[in-house]
């Protein structure tokens, strides 16, 4: 199984609001960085991340530039290299989800869907059709 990361996975493990959700990422990210798990992100995903944290949590610049240092300097988490962008933009355009959503399943559906999963607490990739899983139920 391929899994696409999702940027809340690196958000509910940079900003710990949630410690049931923080210690499920922490798990999860702690397989990745030991390899046990074919991982990928998007570059849309990555500057959500530095967005969400700095734009929305009001955090540290640099904490964001810390924490996306780690998320790209991670040898096995792997960044996407192309967006599928005319199968994005129609699902963008026929659902109800967020841009950076409609990428992110755009690759899904141009792939063998049945090898990928994302990794994510959005529900909205359930509107999809996409498979979503979330950190505790690859940890089982």
């Amino acid at each position: 199984m391929k899994y696409l990361v999702d940027s809340n996975i690196f958000l509910r493990f940079a900003v710990p609001e949630n410690k049931k959700m923080y210690e499920e990422c922490r798990q999860f990210l702690a397989l990745i960085d030991q390899g046990e798990l074919e991982t990928y992100a998007t570059d849309l995903i990555i500057a959500e991340v530095q967005w969400v944290m700095v734009k929305f949590y009001k955090l540290p610049k640099a904490l964001a530039v810390n924490t996306i240092e780690t998320i790209v300097g991670q040898p096995n988490l792997l960044i996407y290299p192309a967006i599928p962008w005319l199968i994005a933009i129609s699902i963008y355009e026929q659902k109800n989800v967020k841009f950076i959503d409609a990428t992110t399943a755009a690759i899904i559906y141009s792939e063998d869907s049945n090898d990928w999963a994302v990794v994510s607490y959005d529900r909205d990739f359930d509107k999809l059709g996409v498979k979503r899983l979330e950190p505790k139920d690859i940890l089982r």
